[in-house]
């Protein structure tokens, strides 16, 4: 075993002396029956939903729909390393459509939380944890 691993009886420890911080990502709610969308599941509804609304000459004509098909969705599939941070992504949006950009975001209110949740608030309500930082 290297140094830098960590056995479980370790994490045990960590945990009884209250000295562990979570890092939690997006990924922590999509498990039923949260069932929130991932990054990539969100952003390719959004894109779906942009060049399939009846008509999408509002927004793009057909020349930039294929161009912005090609480099939003096209490369997402081809590389992932060629992908939009959710930030740059949102801002791009957001320049193009205005503050209707900020609508996507109401598939996220509200919801269940599920037995992720249940684990970092237990821990924290029994001060397990130093910190809980997520990107939720």
């Amino acid at each position: 075993m290297r140094d830098s691993e960590i056995t479980p009886s370790q994490v045990t420890d960590l945990f009884v002396h209250r000295s562990i911080a979570i890092f939690a990502g997006a990924g922590l709610s999509v498990d039923p029956p949260s069932f929130c969308p991932d990054w990539n599941e969100f952003r390719s509804m959004i894109l779906h939903a942009l060049l399939s609304c009846g008509s999408s000459a509002w927004l793009l004509d057909s020349t930039q729909e294929g161009r912005f098909y090609e480099c939003l969705v096209g490369s997402f599939r081809a590389d992932k390393t060629r992908q939009f941070k959710p930030e740059v992504f949102m801002e791009l949006l957001h320049d193009r459509i205005g503050d209707h950009a900020l609508d996507s975001l109401s598939i996220l209110k509200g919801g269940s939380y599920n037995a992720n949740h249940l684990f970092l608030a237990r821990a924290a309500k029994l001060g397990h944890v130093a910190i809980i930082i997520t990107t939720n």
